[in-house]
């Protein structure tokens, strides 16, 4: 009944391949921050379930490049559990907000920094990147070295770097890579990380399924409604593998660009089919009806994480 209760009520609003995989003994492990929790209850999981912005930007972030002058990039990971979000918002405590508040005590601050992705509540990051134009370079090692140590405990500045000009960490990304975690036995460790999911599933109907993903698409069916923007509706997913280990299930996705809920989407109709509810060659006639109300329900928030993103020659460059 988990599931059930975390969706009552909310409306719908290259390729690698898909195979089964194991997490493994090889993959790092959890920390307190990236394995913080998902046996939450549903009642609880539901009232904490808002819409999540992945591949999104805050208004305000400024130009689409960084033009001229230093700039810089941070490397940054979060526990999204006690945010509403990335988005700078009054009187609410925010991933962009408190980087904005350490970053003015530090250098004079234009406008806001943008990030590769808007995370919405919940939502949590290993991999978001954050970029600002410094007007005096020399201000540089000032933020390198106070800034890790200024953000609160459920942040880390994992690097801080300045790179060319013209970077900007939401525009110049060329992809980005995802994950979505399920946990199927409790685990009160595991709660604001991983949605429980008791009920029995069938893991190669949701391999079959995700197989249709692989390529370019119109994703219409698997965006928030009233975030759609006509012509911008295409993606290519490159990567989408089922990872497992023992109780825990993971989805992860690699796409050149994602819609606003698009992985959240996702999970929730790869939900319904791994449950029998629809059938795995459901996805062509849902990804064919471009209508959000074709794809199944909204998976919560907490068990989504953006891992990576990709930025092509600005990385290969560093």
């Amino acid at each position: 009944m988990e599931l059930d209760q975390a969706f009552s009520g909310k409306a719908r609003g290259g390729a690698q391949g898909v195979r089964a995989g194991r997490l493994g003994p090889g993959r790092p492990a959890w920390s307190a921050m990236e394995a913080v929790v998902a046996s939450r209850s549903m009642d609880e999981a539901l009232h904490h379930h808002s819409s999540s912005g992945e591949g999104t930007s805050s208004p305000g972030e400024g130009a689409s490049s960084h033009a001229g002058g230093a700039v810089v990039r941070l490397d940054l990971a979060y526990d999204g559990h006690g945010f509403h979000g990335w988005q700078v918002q009054p009187d609410r405590r925010t991933v962009q907000g408190e980087l904005v508040r350490c970053l003015k005590r530090l250098i004079p601050l234009e406008g806001l920094p943008p990030g590769a992705g808007r995370t919405d509540r919940g939502v949590h990051a290993r991999g978001q990147v954050a970029s600002f134009p410094l007007s005096d370079p020399a201000l540089f090692e000032r933020i390198e070295r106070a800034l890790p140590r200024m953000v609160p405990a459920d942040m880390a500045i994992r690097r801080c770097r300045l790179v060319p000009p013209g970077f900007h960490a939401r525009h110049s990304a060329r992809g980005r890579r995802y994950r979505y975690s399920i946990i199927r036995e409790r685990n009160p460790f595991l709660r604001h990380t991983h949605l429980l999911v008791t009920a029995p599933l069938d893991v190669p109907a949701m391999e079959e399924a995700a197989r249709a993903l692989l390529g370019e698409h119109d994703f219409s069916s698997f965006c928030k409604a009233s975030s759609r923007e006509e012509g911008k509706t295409r993606c290519r997913v490159d990567r989408v593998q089922w990872l497992s280990d023992g109780p825990e299930l993971v989805l992860e996705i690699r796409a050149d660009r994602f819609l606003h809920s698009m992985v959240r989407v996702i999970v929730g109709t790869l939900l319904e089919i791994g449950r029998g509810r629809r059938p795995p060659e459901a996805i062509r006639s849902i990804l064919e009806a471009r209508s959000r109300q074709a794809a199944g329900r909204t998976a919560p928030a907490h068990g989504l994480c953006l891992e990576e993103v990709d930025y092509g020659d600005f990385d290969r460059g560093d």
